[in-house]
């Protein structure tokens, strides 16, 4: 004899119920993991899988005039996937070949602690996808920085993967880095990611970076914040330490920044507000303040969906 069912069971409604959040949570993270939509940063989109894109914008960062007064800045980014290549091989266009991945609040305070320099040069390069299997991703690049009659030269590899650890994802890294006008580099990254409500997420990033030049490494430690509000923006509390093994192992910096960023109209155009106090051995560890103003345009189908 067969029963016939009324309605769902009690369980498969309980699990409905959960799956909702829980999917709205799982996305906000995978987000934040591989910044594929810039809305936070738009940073990481360098590296992500994401389809051809280019991004025209510009900034400027206020401060006082015996910190440097104000400055201005161009935001300038392409990835262009070559036809036939099965999106493979990609054509790039960036600034400041080693800080890519990295947000504008962190390379600020990086340049301030003395990492790395303040060369924010462009540079264009092919990148090929070596590997792209379940267990990690091998990217290698190549290019130049048109810096005129001496032409400055580099070469990467970049191997990552992200791991599971109960709710926590792991995203891990390893970066090779040549360039003919700083020598070698090797950034080891390891991110820690949770998810605290469906719009509220935890990050924090160890980063250690060794210099062929200095024969030591540039150490940082960021955590950040990241709140979703609504489908048009995001805000996030970032709080970094910066310090190097040079000398002996020492802070030389601290950072403090909080980013709001949204959608001005339209899926193509952002616009972002940003405080930040910076806090400088090189100025005895008195802050620094900033505020810096950008927008940013973006061509190219899929960018920028919503949250």
């Amino acid at each position: 004899m067969v029963l016939a069912q009324d309605g769902p069971s009690s369980l498969e409604e309980a699990a409905r119920v959960i799956e909702g959040p829980r999917d709205a949570a799982s996305r906000f993270l995978e987000t934040l993991i591989q910044r594929t939509d810039s809305l936070f940063g738009g940073d990481q989109v360098y590296d992500a899988p994401t389809g051809s894109y280019l991004q025209l914008g510009g900034g400027t960062t206020l401060q006082r005039s015996q910190d440097g007064g104000t400055d201005s800045f161009p935001l300038t980014r392409a990835k262009v996937n070559l036809p036939h290549t099965s999106e493979r091989v990609q054509l790039l266009v960036d600034r400041n070949i080693e800080s890519v991945t990295r947000s504008l609040s962190d390379r600020a305070a990086a340049t301030a602690a003395g990492q790395g320099g303040a060369d924010a040069g462009t540079f264009v390069g092919l990148r090929g996808v070596a590997v792209e299997q379940a267990w990690v991703r091998i990217t290698a690049d190549a290019g130049v920085r048109p810096r005129g009659l001496t032409p400055d030269p580099y070469a990467r590899m970049r191997a990552e993967k992200v791991f599971h650890i109960g709710a926590w994802k792991v995203p891990l890294s390893e970066t090779l880095l040549w360039r003919r006008s700083d020598e070698a580099s090797a950034a080891t990254q390891v991110g820690l990611y949770r998810a605290l409500r469906d719009d509220l997420a935890l990050a924090l990033f160890s980063n250690a970076t060794w210099r062929s030049r200095t024969q030591a490494f540039d150490l940082s430690e960021v955590a950040t914040l990241t709140r979703r509000l609504g489908t048009q923006a995001i805000v996030s509390a970032e709080l970094g330490v910066y310090g190097s093994t040079e000398t002996s192992t020492q802070v030389n910096a601290w950072s403090m920044a909080l980013r709001y960023r949204r959608k001005l109209g339209r899926d193509w155009l952002l616009g972002e507000v940003r405080p930040q106090l910076i806090y400088p051995r090189s100025n005895g560890f008195q802050p620094v303040p900033s505020l810096t103003v950008s927008l940013e345009v973006f061509f190219g189908q899929g960018r920028l969906p919503g949250l």
